[in-house]
C-alpha cells in the first residue's frame, strides 16, 4: 500500500513543480492507531519501515524541517481574514511579510488607507508586536468596519499593494471537468489567492511549457489537463496580488470551476 501511494503521488507532485527526489518525504504511518506518529515504528511491527528516513518519526520529522520563506525584514504584508466591531474595528488576519506592532500606521489596500494599530493580539495574548506567520486581531483607529473585508491587505504605508485587474501566471493545469475538457481563451473560473477570490477569465494562452520549463509551443489555441502554460488572466475586480518571486503568499493562487480545482499557478506580473 505504501509502495502504491507513493507511485501515484510522485507524478501529480512533479506535475505541480515539486522536485520530487529533493523536496519530498513519503512517510508510512498509520494515524488511526497512532503508529509513527509520536514514537518511532518499530521493527516488529513493520520490519522495512525504520530503514526510512532515519527511522524517523512524523513529528520527529516535522520538528527537523528547516522554515524558509519569512522575512521580517521584508515590507509588511498581512492578508485579512475577517473583521467586527468591539470597541473600534478589529481586523483578523496573518502576517505573511515583515512585522506590525503597537502605533504602527500602515495601510488597507487596495483602499490605499491609512490606518493605526491600537493593539496586536496573538493567541489571546496582547502583545506589542508580530512577525512572520503569525495569525493575529488588530484593533485599528480611523477605519470603519464596512471600510475593509475578507481580502484586502494590509500593508507598510511606505510600500502599499495597488488592485489588480490582469495578471500573468505559470499555470499547471490539474484536472478539468468531463463536459470541459479543454482549457483555451475565453475559460471563465473563480480565481483564489490568499484570503481573496474572484470570478477570472483567461483570454490569452501565451505559450506552452515543457517538463524543463522552457517554451514548447507559442500561443497554442488550448491546452489540456497535465499541461503547464503561461496565461493571461482578467478579474471581474481587482484584488491584492504581487509576483510569487517578491511576495510568494500573494503570487500563488488556484483557479476553482464548479467547485473543483482545476489548475494552480504562480503570479508572474500584475497590470
Amino acid at each position: 500500500r505504501y509502495e502504491h501511494c507513493c507511485k501515484k503521488l510522485r507524478p501529480f507532485l512533479k506535475a505541480c513543480g515539486f522536485k520530487v527526489k529533493k523536496d519530498v518525504t513519503f512517510l508510512p504511518i498509520s494515524a488511526l492507531g497512532f503508529i509513527n506518529v509520536k514514537d518511532k515504528i518499530t521493527a516488529d511491527v513493520c520490519p522495512w519501515a525504520p530503514q526510512l528516513n532515519e527511522g524517523k518519526s512524523l513529528l520527529e520529522l516535522v520538528d527537523s524541517l528547516q522554515m524558509s520563506g519569512r522575512d521580517n525584514t521584508k515590507p509588511l504584508r498581512m492578508t485579512i481574514l475577517d473583521r467586527y466591531n468591539e470597541r473600534g474595528v478589529v481586523i483578523m488576519g496573518k502576517v505573511e511579510a515583515g512585522v506590525c506592532f503597537v502605533g504602527q500606521k500602515i495601510c488597507v489596500c487596495p483602499n490605499l488607507q491609512e490606518v493605526k494599530v491600537e493593539s496586536i493580539v496573538v493567541n489571546e495574548n496582547e502583545v506589542e508586536g508580530a512577525g512572520t506567520g503569525e495569525n493575529v486581531l488588530l484593533r485599528c483607529s480611523g477605519l470603519n468596519e464596512n471600510e475593509v473585508s475578507k481580502g484586502h491587505v494590509i500593508c507598510s504605508r511606505f510600500s502599499p499593494i495597488a488592485g489588480a485587474t490582469e495578471v500573468i501566471a505559470q499555470v499547471v493545469i490539474l484536472n478539468l471537468l468531463p463536459h470541459r475538457p479543454l482549457f483555451s481563451a475565453g475559460y471563465n473560473a473563480v480565481f483564489h489567492a490568499h484570503t481573496a477570490e474572484e470570478e477570472c477569465t483567461v483570454y490569452e494562452i501565451a505559450a506552452e511549457l515543457d517538463k524543463t520549463g522552457k517554451i514548447s509551443k507559442k500561443n497554442p489555441a488550448y491546452a489540456k489537463a497535465g499541461a503547464t502554460i503561461i496565461c493571461k488572466i482578467r478579474l471581474d475586480r481587482s484584488i491584492c496580488l504581487e509576483a510569487y518571486e517578491k511576495t510568494m503568499e500573494l503570487g500563488r493562487f488556484t483557479l476553482r470551476d464548479e467547485g473543483t480545482t482545476i489548475a494552480i499557478g504562480r503570479v508572474k506580473k500584475v497590470r
